[in-house]
């Protein structure tokens, strides 16, 4: 919880009626803190697809370029959640949103590329 005096020192408090042109302090911490931990989450998914595709691979004796994906793909992810971890630490600097927008693009590309990786198993397997 940010006390009200640094609100009012960062001037983002909001008038009664007034349309906000950006998210409150506590709205852009609950949406860094969300993207930290979907990114450091969806980490652990890519390694352990990585891990199940190359079982796959071995038994059926085949070759795919899934798993160099989702290498990729995890880095995408490992990308944003250590800009993430570092933007909860450094919120109140000048930097931040500029930080939140790399972070925001970064997750949405290792979302996207997760769903090109998921249609090339889909085709691999068929």
């Amino acid at each position: 919880m940010i006390p009200p005096v640094l609100i009012k020192a960062m001037n983002l408090e909001s008038r009664p009626g007034a349309a906000r042109s950006f998210p409150s302090p506590e709205e852009e911490h609950t949406h860094m803190l969300t993207a930290f931990s979907v990114s450091a989450g969806m980490v652990g998914v890519c390694l352990t697809t990585i891990g199940l595709i190359q079982v796959v691979e071995h038994l059926k004796q085949m070759e795919t370029l899934c798993d160099e994906s989702l290498v990729f793909n995890a880095l995408l992810f490992l990308s944003a959640c250590i800009m993430s971890y570092w933007a909860l630490h450094h919120r109140f600097r000048s930097h931040y949103r500029r930080l939140r927008l790399v972070v925001d693009t970064l997750l949405m590309a290792g979302i996207l590329m997760m769903f090109v990786v998921c249609g090339m198993i889909a085709y691999s397997l068929m």
